[in-house]
């Protein structure tokens, strides 16, 4: 059976995308709901917290003070923090809270109210693309696969080297492509493969053996060298 090495990463990743959209869509609905049952009122900006912002560098979230319409006296920390300060120490600020649940409350602000949600709808948008992209492809490459699994030829190859991958970097570790050469039909010229990305070095291994192809005779870009004899599932990228 031809192995194709299944896109965990890319799986992962996917699964990150989502999550990450389904979170901004949330954090859009709740703001959005407290826009519109909402209350607003006037807060000062009394200090500074020191936060990591989204690219990690220090930044500060502002704490501001504030009177409900009850008269109680409260304070929150925004969620957003930022390097230089987007506020003054003192400054006034609007403020927006859930008059039913007032710690539930934010600094009327568009940078306050919506980066959060779109960082993480970009974030999960993007990731869901590469993720699902890599996914269908994988889905296409099995289904090559079945088809020459039961269309394709056995050819024996010959062996010609084993070079590094550098397009593949794991931990700064690259993988491996065998190359081998074999004539397809009637072909008077050997064709060249190129085996999937593996961990082993067989250039000692592979020296002098041959090595299965299974290959499209009408297509013989379309094919598999098999390594199956001398390697383990770990062996595979």
């Amino acid at each position: 059976m031809i192995r194709i090495a299944k896109p965990w990463n890319e799986i992962i990743l996917f699964g990150l995308g989502v999550a990450f959209t389904i979170f901004a869509a949330i954090a859009l609905f709740i703001d959005l709901n407290l826009s519109a049952t909402g209350t607003r009122a006037t807060g000062t900006v009394i200090e500074f917290v020191a936060r990591d912002t989204i690219d990690t560098q220090a930044g500060y979230a502002p704490v501001v003070r504030w009177t409900d319409k009850d008269g109680a006296e409260r304070s929150f920390t925004a969620s957003v923090s930022s390097s230089p300060n987007e506020f003054s120490l003192g400054e006034s600020v609007d403020v927006l809270y859930d008059p039913h649940n007032p710690e539930l409350a934010k600094i009327d602000s568009t940078r306050q109210r919506f980066l959060l949600p779109f960082l993480f709808g970009a974030l999960g948008l993007a990731f869901s693309g590469l993720g699902a992209g890599s996914v269908l492809n994988y889905r296409k490459q099995r289904k090559r696969a079945a088809w020459l699994e039961k269309n394709g030829i056995w050819i024996d190859g010959e062996f010609q080297a084993s070079y590094p991958d550098d397009s593949i970097d794991i931990r700064r570790h690259h993988p491996y492509r065998i190359v081998v050469t074999g004539k397809v039909g009637s072909s008077r010229e050997p064709t060249k493969f190129e085996s999937e990305a593996v961990w082993p070095d067989l250039s000692s291994t592979l020296a002098g053996e041959p090595v299965p192809v299974l290959v499209n005779p009408d297509d013989p870009t379309h094919y598999f060298v098999d390594l199956s004899n001398w390697l383990e599932d770990k062996d595979w990228v």
